[in-house]
């Protein structure tokens, strides 16, 4: 439905005129309106019909569109950050590169949805591809099965949000808040999920196979049947074993599995990218040219282990005993050696630090790029060759 501007422009008149409550004013009924690029920033359209419309790369920044119906609408580019979109109904949206930052959807319900044009019907899944929700509010939200792959959930709040079989490939969820929310048969393959709380999520059967689970806290999720490894076809099978069994201890907090013990083996060229390894014995055991990138070393034992050459980038080694490591050459890119916190098992702190420890370790010629040392001795390490000004230390005393 097109309509001529000077008519748009009355009906949203009288649209305001219902928000603000007028006698016999009119609700907006603008059904498959196609308006692509329009501009209503700041705009009240809280209650108004726009299912079925075409407002791609439309610019709403700030708008007020809550119990909105927009229902199969088309968002494509659209800019909405800062937008109240509490409680719309949202089924079938397409939101691929809108931009959502600081916006409000909270109760939102952005659920696959079908809709009616011209005799036709087509179901259709809401889709946030590539969409930027950094520091929005999904609190309560329907997000089920909407394809969300690569999109920027940075800071977001989604407390008790419904993400069932929603599809965040790629996705970057750093820092986000998920407690309680519901993600079975969830897909966070390769998703950046540091710092994210999902403390008492559902995440039956999600697969978070190469996610970067840093800091990410699982406390009390329901993590049954999820996969968390992307083990490679090359590992043997008796280490595969065991690298599952690890993940399962991790998992339920030592009730079930094996803590890892790989001291003394062979393990050149092995491929571990992004698993949680905490606490797992790697001494004396070969991992030259090794493949451990974005996996999290916490409190694990590498003394006296040979990771020359290694690609550690994006590690967290906090706690980790590397004494009379080799570590030549290896790739230490945003790998963190800091102090780790101790903390009690209901995750407060407990004011204590765990320091890593790096005496006699080897560092020459490692490649260094905003590489964390401080708070831990390193006086006895080797960094002979290593860029030492692309990482950070504790200032001279």
């Amino acid at each position: 439905m097109k309509l001529e501007p000077e008519k748009l422009v009355q009906v949203l008149r009288e649209h305001q005129r219902f928000v603000d409550g007028w006698t016999g004013a009119k609700r907006a009924d603008l059904k498959f309106l196609e308006a692509p690029g329009i501009k209503l920033a700041r705009a009240k359209l809280g209650h108004i019909i726009l299912a079925g419309a075409n407002l791609s790369g439309g610019v709403l920044t700030g708008a007020d569109l809550s119990y909105a119906d927009l229902f199969g609408i088309n968002f494509e580019r659209a800019t909405l950050s800062e937008a109240n979109m509490h409680n719309c109904d949202m089924r079938g949206a397409k939101l691929r590169m809108s931009d959502l930052v600081g916006a409000n959807l909270a109760g939102a319900n952005l659920q696959p949805g079908t809709l009616m044009n011209a005799g036709r019907s087509e179901r259709t899944r809401a889709d946030l591809t590539g969409a930027k929700l950094d520091n929005s509010k999904l609190d309560d939200a329907d997000l089920s099965e909407a394809d969300m792959k690569y999109a920027s959930l940075i800071g977001v709040s989604a407390k008790g949000t419904m993400l069932g079989s929603v599809d965040l490939t790629g996705a970057n969820l750093t820092g986000a808040c998920f407690a309680g929310a519901r993600l079975k048969n969830a897909v966070l393959v390769k998703a950046n999920l540091e710092g994210a709380d999902f403390s008492a999520a559902l995440l039956q059967g999600a697969d978070l196979r190469g996610a970067n689970l840093r800091d990410t806290n699982f406390a009390k999720a329901n993590m049954t049947d999820a996969a968390i490894l992307a083990i490679s076809d090359a590992v043997a099978d008796d280490v595969k074993s065991m690298l599952k069994a690890h993940a399962r201890w991790i998992q339920s907090g030592g009730r079930e599995g094996t803590q890892l013990n790989l001291a003394n083996r062979n393990l050149e060229s092995i491929q571990l990218s992004n698993g949680d390894w905490s606490v797992a014995n790697f001494k004396r055991s070969n991992l030259k040219s090794a493949k451990l990138d974005g996996s999290i070393f916490q409190f694990a034992d590498f003394s006296g282990a040979d990771l020359t050459g290694a690609n550690l980038a994006k590690c967290d080694f906090r706690g980790a005993n590397l004494a009379s490591a080799k570590l030549a050459g290896a790739n230490l890119d945003q790998a963190v050696f800091s102090p780790m916190p101790i903390r009690r098992p209901d995750g407060t702190s407990t004011g204590q630090v765990h320091k890593t420890n790096v005496s006699g370790a080897d560092f020459t010629r490692a490649i260094f790029n905003k590489t964390d040392f401080r708070g831990i001795n390193v006086a006895e390490a080797t960094m002979d060759g290593a860029n030492t000004s692309k990482a950070y230390f504790d200032p001279p005393a």
